[in-house]
């Protein structure tokens, strides 16, 4: 009890080898619902699911990297979007993010989901394209419930990469350029997903709810009964224990993209210079992964609380960097011109 990988290799006998398909352990998903069904998958295939898990854990840690890339590479260059991809990779290595690998845990699984379903609506080529995102997303927000404003967050990515950060308030600027049909896609797809996530738990339990049965109150930061005085300090500690990636929260090297881009995404939303002109798909990503610190604060497996961000957190702060860096060039030019 309390080893939460342990637990999941549980659930996974109990499904694949017991045969309860639907009710996987738990009829309420007091941990996380979807992640012992892939973990039984990979047990299933390569025998013992801790090798299965480094392959598969390696694959969304590699998609998190190529959306750093993606979203780059073409405003800034190929060795731009390099460095994004490997920021990702170095926050792993240098972090104690790199023990999730392979561990048998939630949260790489759900941001590698949802950044390649981010991937598909940046795409969409077709209806084939929005069906596998709307898809991707729903399983994202069902390995880790944590992540669904992040999952819904996934449609802003409809919007292009070049429209700024600090131009969010003008609707009628950028409303012309939303591609309406991925919106609808995923709008459509988690609406599907919440209600037959619900309808399973009315089927175990009699109560039709998303959350019941979770540890959304255990873990929930402004708890019953607690001022505001009390609770904004504790929603201010749990939004710092993901941007440093510690608790306590303390400042890390290997933490400080995710303390940039939140100051960054800020900087952008309030429409500071030069920052304003950040890619407002990818803020607007970042910060409704961080927006899940406000509602609840996990503990235990120190880091592993801020892993979905590290896609978007490289993507933003790669991307300041680039600009800087231009506009350095840029007024040394007119410099040397006049």
């Amino acid at each position: 009890i309390g080893n939460d990988n342990f637990l999941f290799q549980r659930f996974s006998y109990r499904i694949f080898m017991q045969h309860y398909w639907l009710e996987g352990g738990q009829t309420t998903f007091w941990n996380q619902p979807l992640f012992r069904w892939i973990a039984g998958v990979l047990h299933m295939i390569f025998g013992d699911s801790s090798v299965g898990q480094a392959y598969w854990d390696a694959c969304a840690v590699a998609i998190m990297m190529l959306f750093g890339y993606r979203v780059v590479a073409p405003r800034a260059g190929f060795l731009w979007g390099l460095g994004a991809a490997v920021i990702p990779m170095t926050m792993f290595l240098l972090g104690p993010a790199l023990e999730f690998v392979g561990f048998g845990l939630s949260e790489i699984s759900s941001a590698g989901f949802i950044y390649l379903a981010a991937f598909f609506v940046m795409r969409q080529r077709g209806v084939r394209d929005l069906i596998v995102a709307g898809v991707l997303v729903v399983l994202g927000f069902y390995t880790r419930l944590n992540n669904l404003p992040m999952a819904i967050a996934v449609a802003a990515s409809a919007l292009p990469l070049t429209l700024p950060a600090g131009s969010w308030w003008r609707v009628r600027e950028w409303l012309p350029k939303v591609r309406w049909t991925a919106v609808a896609a995923i709008a459509v797809a988690l609406g599907i997903g919440g209600v037959l996530f619900a309808w399973r738990t009315w089927y175990y339990t009699g109560v039709f709810g998303l959350f019941h049965g979770t540890q959304r109150e255990f873990l929930a930061v402004w708890k019953p009964g607690m001022t505001a005085t009390e609770a904004v300090p504790a929603m201010m500690s749990s939004t710092m224990m993901v941007l440093t990636g510690q608790d306590p929260p303390r400042l890390a090297l290997h933490a400080a993209p995710l303390v940039l881009a939140g100051l960054i995404s800020v900087a952008a939303i309030v429409g500071i210079r030069p920052f304003r002109n950040a890619p407002l798909p990818v803020v607007a990503l970042f910060l409704a992964g961080l927006s899940g610190a406000l509602i609840t604060r996990g503990w235990g497996h120190e880091g592993r609380f801020s892993i979905h961000l590290y896609g978007s957190a490289s993507a933003i702060c790669v991307w300041a960097s680039a600009a800087l860096v231009e506009r350095l060039q840029s007024a040394r030019v007119t410099r040397e011109a006049a």
